[in-house]
């Protein structure tokens, strides 16, 4: 998994890595994490506490559910780096041609 702010102009692949895409809002006593399908479909719905045990169990949700790409609102913290230290790094998104598009 990459960190947004560490891959500028970089575009999002076509498909999502797995099929599947996860979405973790971040708060400062727990996170809920849904995991969608390249449809939409929810697969996944978790919510674990903000702590060591919790983000152990985030990851192995995410992992359960085959998930290795997450978009989260915060670019650092701890939640952050648990993500980017166990989910395994993916092929690097190639450039956009025209640069990313918003």
């Amino acid at each position: 998994m990459k960190s947004a702010s560490n891959t500028p102009n970089m575009a999002l692949p076509d498909e999502p890595p797995s099929g599947v895409t996860g979405g973790l809002d971040w708060s400062r006593d727990d996170h809920a994490v849904s995991v969608v399908d390249s449809r939409g479909r929810e697969l996944v719905r978790h919510t674990v506490e903000h702590s060591a045990a919790g983000l152990r169990e985030l990851i192995d949700v995410l992992r359960g559910a085959g998930c290795s790409e997450v978009a989260i609102e915060r670019p650092d913290g701890p939640v952050v780096d648990a993500l980017l230290a166990a989910l395994p790094p993916e092929e690097p998104p190639t450039k956009h041609p025209e640069g990313n598009k918003k």
